[in-house]
């Protein structure tokens, strides 16, 4: 009875040094990771205006941090090596609140490299680093009419300096323990790459002890239409609106929220036709959209409405066929 009582307290014992060395390691990687992140908002698939971090940090007084995250791959001058799914993050002053001032400002060609990153190529300081990203957009690169070739931009930049764990260089919003590859740059920098005003796609909120449920209002008390890539414009000689979306396409939940809403909404779906045939000739490239039904047009499945241009281009008149492919 003896024996079996030192043994079950030696296992016992044991298992909870053990089950708090793992909870204590798993903790240590989260707070070098997240530093004094408390609440994450991040898009998928989305890029948001960067002001939205300010207007939200005033509704909440609360430090907001703007990221922009893309993938890349990176290599340096002095040998052959290649790193890929890299991690781009372009960061702005605020950043550094979340981080004990460990990110300086950097100018435009530099960039921090974490301490992983830095022996996989074997860089040091002052050292050039060429990065490869991943085109960031509106539209998905996956979209069928978005072309294959040139979906990366290449930029050659000189390392700042580099970070160690301890100094978030680590830094990652996934919680798994694989060692991330990360290099900072400006989010100014990185987001002119791509834009032509300031985006980004991550927003990261300091700790607080506001619900999740209150972060939604705040969020909602000052989201705008802009916030999701879309825009109000004037039709001239129609006096209506017309909402367009930089992502090309508005989601479901929008349009039938728009047509619900007593605005009269009219969808229209538009795509681009390669070509228009008729009496053996062709117009290339055009647009077609399907409209909803008006009063002034009703049109039955097999017929269409083309403009002045397209019927002199293909000498087409009332009740002939044409043939689109797209």
């Amino acid at each position: 009875v003896l024996i079996g009582v030192i043994i079950s307290t030696a296992v016992l014992a044991a298992a909870l040094m053990i089950g708090d060395s793992v909870k204590y390691s798993l903790q240590d990687i989260i707070n070098k990771r997240l530093a004094k992140t408390h609440v994450i908002l991040k898009s998928h698939s989305r890029f948001f205006p960067a002001d939205l971090s300010s207007r939200l940090s005033e509704n909440t007084k609360l430090d907001v941090a703007p990221l922009l995250i893309l993938k890349g791959i990176a290599s340096a001058d002095n040998n052959e090596l290649r790193i890929p799914d890299v991690q781009i993050i372009g960061f702005d002053s605020v950043f550094s609140k979340f981080t004990n001032d460990q990110f300086i400002q950097l100018e435009d060609n530099e960039v921090i490299l974490n301490e992983k990153l830095a022996e996989d190529l074997n860089l040091s300081e002052n050292d050039d680093l060429l990065i490869r990203i991943e085109k960031a957009g509106f539209v998905s690169l996956n979209a069928p009419f978005v072309p294959d070739d040139e979906n990366t931009v290449s930029i050659r930049m000189t390392v700042r300096s580099i970070l160690s764990p301890e100094q978030y260089g680590n830094f990652h919003l996934k919680t798994d323990q694989i060692t991330p590859h990360n290099v900072f740059i400006s989010h100014k920098v990185l987001s002119g790459k791509f834009f032509e005003d300031s985006y980004a796609n991550t927003l990261l909120l300091a700790e607080n002890d506001l619900t999740k449920e209150e972060l939604t209002h705040a969020l909602a008390d000052i989201w705008s239409s802009r916030d999701m890539n879309l825009h109000f414009r004037m039709i001239e000689n129609q006096n209506s609106l017309e909402l367009v979306s930089d992502r090309i396409f508005i989601e479901q939940s929008i349009s039938e929220l728009l047509q619900s809403s007593g605005y009269n909404a009219k969808p229209v779906f538009s795509y681009l036709v390669n070509f228009i045939r008729a009496n053996n000739k062709e117009t290339p490239y055009s647009f077609a959209a399907a409209l909803s039904d008006t009063s002034i047009y009703k049109l039955n499945n097999d017929e269409i409405i083309i403009n002045e241009w397209t019927a002199k281009d293909l000498n087409a008149k009332i009740g002939d066929s044409l043939e689109l492919e797209y």
